[in-house]
């Protein structure tokens, strides 16, 4: 639990709010983060480019496309690999240690509070 303001405010831990949460952990700042269900591992399938990982470890990737295509009036081959990600393992792989989670779900009203706890409301 942190005293005094944090220096972030999370409101939602998804893909986004998770990753900020835990980046600004381990830089050390002072993280709030607020979700109705902080545990809940994600339902949707996520897919990203391989080069955009971020540093994530290779263990998040459930599978790949070395040779993804695009297909229309014609055939497009894209230069890139396409991943898919294991949602558990992103989320294992993005800890939320020291970051003080709160299990809430907040109207407008109580997002706006966070401005009296934290510097910077995500």
């Amino acid at each position: 639990m942190t005293t005094g303001p944090a220096d972030v405010a999370v409101v939602g831990l998804g893909p986004a709010g998770r990753t900020l949460a835990s980046r600004c952990a381990a830089l050390g700042l002072r993280v709030l983060a607020v979700d109705p269900r902080p545990d809940a591992v994600w339902t949707p399938t996520y897919g990203v480019w391989e080069d955009e990982l971020s540093g994530l470890p290779p263990t998040v990737v459930r599978a790949r496309s070395a040779a993804p295509q695009v297909r229309a009036t014609a055939v497009h081959r894209l230069p890139r690999t396409y991943v898919v990600l294991d949602n558990a393992a992103v989320q294992a792989a993005l800890p939320l240690d020291g970051v003080d989670v709160r299990r809430d779900r907040l109207d407008d009203a109580g997002v706006a509070a966070l401005a009296g706890q934290a510097r910077v409301v995500v």
